[in-house]
């Protein structure tokens, strides 16, 4: 008799976690497909516990306890050997304190943007970029290339409409569908690599010492629309203010964005340099990358108001490239045109810029993880 009730109870345990598991997947999975829960979720703290009392009170009803072990048991099983690796290795040295804790910063930059024509023995000043400043380097004939696969690429795959009007001609599932497709396709692209590692000479950088992240494409609906649009895969519209730090990028890291049609003088990226050495209030508590490695991407933001008036944001023509830090605080300009508005970003590492005193310190992420997946080097292929 005993044993039966052993077993029931043990029974009854299993239907309950499959339940709940069951509520956090149709969480999981609402959250993908609502931009309005996701922004919504991207304004609180990514700890199970908040998660948990956020989710409850939108009627998906699990426990902080519950979502903890949902996500352990997650990461564990569906990361590869090399990843799990690599995140227990993160954790040991957190653990042993080898990791930095963000140090608290209040500081006024004055920093502000310049623009420069390309020229043969350009050497693009990282240091200026890292310490604050932000560059335009305009008509680089890589970036030039590198819109012209892209606009190829998006013309075939919109074909017969207009890749910036096909918004309001096809359904959101048939557009999605396309943009699947044609991002599988463009990051297999042999035209890519040569380009970048061009653009890298171009910038005066010795390629075998950078890496660099495979250029993605962004496609900001107009204002009003019924969805926001796409960056790369996923479901994105405007960004509102961040740094690509508070999702683990490295302080190291330099971005580089532009139009891949041309754009409105107004509509250029705002990057906002005061608050280059200022603290700001965000959701990266609890954020943990290896999450978006096995599905479950949530996006950290602001958590304070932050003065928008006066950015940095100079206006750009089709083939000049826009670069600033990943420690920028940056943000999407309104959309208001009756287009979609295209633009290109990628990212690079140069390994001198790696610890050297002029990066920025860590003054806000409180996040588990750096990102380490999605870097390319100079033979093309992925690395860690």
């Amino acid at each position: 008799m005993e044993s039966t009730n052993t077993n029931d109870l043990e029974q009854g345990r299993d239907f309950l976690a499959w339940i709940n598991r069951g509520n956090i997947e149709s969480f999981t999975s609402a959250v993908k497909a609502t931009p309005a829960l996701m922004g919504a979720l991207s304004r609180i703290d990514f700890t199970p516990d908040a998660i948990a009392a956020f989710a409850n009170s939108h009627g998906f009803h699990f426990t902080g306890a519950e979502l903890r072990g949902y996500l352990d048991r997650k990461i564990e099983r569906d990361l590869s050997e090399r990843d799990l690796r690599h995140r227990h290795k993160f954790l040991e040295c957190r653990d042993r304190g080898d990791i930095p804790t963000p140090v608290t910063m209040d500081r006024e930059c004055s920093a502000g943007g310049r623009i420069l024509d390309h020229k043969d023995g350009f050497v693009l000043d990282r240091r200026e970029i890292l310490k604050g400043g932000s560059v335009v380097v305009c008509q680089t004939p890589a970036i030039a290339e590198l819109v012209a696969v892209i606009r190829e690429v998006l013309v075939r795959a919109f074909h017969p409409h207009d890749p910036r009007e096909a918004h309001g001609k096809l359904d959101f599932e048939t557009y999605t569908r396309i943009i699947l497709e044609t991002y599988g396709t463009f990051i297999e692209d042999e035209r890519v690599h040569p380009i970048m590692t061009a653009f890298m000479e171009q910038m005066g950088m010795d390629p075998e010492h950078v890496i660099y992240e495979w250029p993605g494409f962004r496609l900001v609906f107009p204002e009003g629309s019924r969805e926001p649009g796409f960056y790369r895969t996923t479901v994105s519209g405007l960004l509102a203010p961040h740094r690509d730090t508070w999702y683990g990028s490295p302080h190291h890291q330099i971005n580089f964005w532009g139009p891949v049609w041309p754009i409105d003088s107004d509509a250029t990226l705002r990057v906002f340099p005061r608050y280059y050495l200022k603290s700001i209030k965000n959701a990266t508590p609890g954020y943990d990358i290896w999450q978006q490695y096995v599905g479950l991407a949530l996006v950290p933001g602001i958590r304070q108001t932050v003065i928008q008036e006066d950015p940095v944001a100079p206006p750009l023509e089709v083939g000049d490239v826009f670069c600033f830090a990943a420690h920028q605080l940056h943000a999407s300009a309104v959309h208001g045109g009756d287009t979609t508005r295209i633009s290109f970003e990628f990212r690079l590492l140069h390994q001198e810029d790696k610890g050297a005193p002029y990066v920025p310190p860590n003054i806000d992420y409180y996040g588990c993880g750096e990102i380490y997946k999605g870097w390319y080097g100079l033979d093309g292929k992925e690395i860690l």
